[in-house]
Parts: C-alpha cells; structure tokens; sequence
C-alpha cells in the first residue's frame, strides 16, 4: 500500500527527504573506549556492530551508549571481552564490507554473542526489503564461520514513524518501510539455521524521548536496550 503512495506523493517524499538531511541535528559519536580485550581467559566475548545507534549517537559518552549498558551489566556476572565496531551511516552493506575487511586484517577477535544494529540508512535507501534480509543473511553467515559466534542478536528496524525529525506524510511511509523490513526479519529468523534472534522493543519501550536530534536513541532507550539485550545472552550463557 505504501508503494502506491509514491505514484502522487513522491515529489513530497523527495523534498522533505532533502529538508530532513538539511535541517535534523548532526550528533558526533560519543568519546569513550570501543574495545577491552584484558582477560586472557574470557568467560565471554561480545561484538557489536552496525550504525549509528550502534555506535552510541545521542549521547555523550560510550558509558550511556548501548556497549557501555551492556558491559555493565555483563562484567557483573562474566569475565568479559568485547569490542565495538559501528560507524554513523552504515548500510547493511557497508558493514559487511567492514567485517570482510577487518577479517582479512585478522582484527575482529573471536565473539560468542554478537548484537546487530542495521536497517535505518537501508530504509531510507531504495533497497528492497528482500535485498536487506539478504546482505543481513551474508553478514551473520560470515561472522558465525569465521568468529564461532553461537548468538547472533538482531535488532529491529526503530519505528520511524515515531521520530519527531521526520515530517508527515514522509514519516508515515518511512514507517511501513520498517515494519515491512521488520516482517521480512522475522520470516528469515524463523527459518534459518544460523544462530539468530530478533529484539523487538517496540512493545516494552513505548513512548521513550529520543535525542535532541529527534532521531537518534536517548540514554534512556540505550539503558533498556542494553538491558534487554544482556537478558537474552544471560538465557544463553
């Protein structure tokens, strides 16, 4: 239904498109450590990867961020290494070239959970949700072989209809982008055979503000979704 909006509101879409990029907030990525790898006999080792909600935009310091949550809570109960790899625009394909690029360089350690954070810059590119699920399928493949990852956590999409950068009826459909992105996920998880799970917040987190830029997470969203997320490795640990 979405699709058919784009017949008559295309125009629309594409200049609000451009007055979003022009005018939202331009947050850096927060200042703090992106890696601690001093045990030499970890209980555990975790990898996050993906965009900028990975990387921490929103906040000031790693320590608010989505890693420093779940490092928290995780070095309460386990010996921990972990690392940090996300940069601010990050397609899903962008990161698979990274993670491809840093394997050759032997620079990605081992990891037994492994927490995804992409989908956003896909949505607002012209991919299909299909070729989304694809590259996500490459990239979770490519880190079970080669980091013997036996968790994989993947995200959803955030419902961007709900991001007060975004203007209607723009947020409207960037909106069923994500839900329809979000349905193919859960289609694909339900039916691999790679180690995947999918983290919905959707219904535990309603109404939570967001960054200054109205379209990044706040402290607030990073502390549940760090929580939400060291509770599912502990049920696997």
């Amino acid at each position: 239904m979405h699709y058919l909006t784009l017949i008559f509101l295309w125009p629309i879409y594409l200049v609000q498109a451009i007055w979003v990029k022009k005018t939202t907030v331009k947050l850096p990525e927060p200042s703090g450590e992106r890696a601690n790898a001093s045990c030499l006999t970890p209980q555990l080792s975790l990898l996050i990867i993906g965009d900028s909600a990975a990387a921490g935009v929103g906040v000031n310091h790693q320590q608010q961020a989505l890693a420093g949550n779940m490092v928290k809570r995780l070095s309460a109960d386990y010996q921990l290494n972990w690392q940090l790899v996300a940069q601010s625009g990050y397609s899903t394909q962008n990161c698979l070239n990274q993670v491809k690029h840093l394997l050759r360089q032997n620079r990605l350690p081992q990891a037994d959970a492994i927490v995804i954070s992409l989908g956003v810059n896909d949505v607002l590119s012209p991919i299909s949700a299909k070729t989304w699920v694809q590259q996500l399928s490459e990239l979770c493949a490519l880190i079970t072989a080669e980091l013997g990852s036996t968790q994989i956590i993947i995200t959803n999409v955030p419902p961007m209809d709900r991001f007060p950068a975004l203007p209607q009826p723009f947020r409207w459909f960037l909106g069923a982008r994500c839900r329809e992105f979000n349905l193919a996920l859960s289609n694909w998880v339900t039916t691999s055979s790679l180690p995947c799970e999918q983290l919905n917040m959707e219904q535990t987190l309603a109404d939570a503000p967001m960054a200054i830029d109205g379209f990044h997470p706040s402290e607030v969203i990073y502390a549940h979704w760090g929580q939400q997320a060291s509770e599912m490795i502990k049920a696997k640990v």
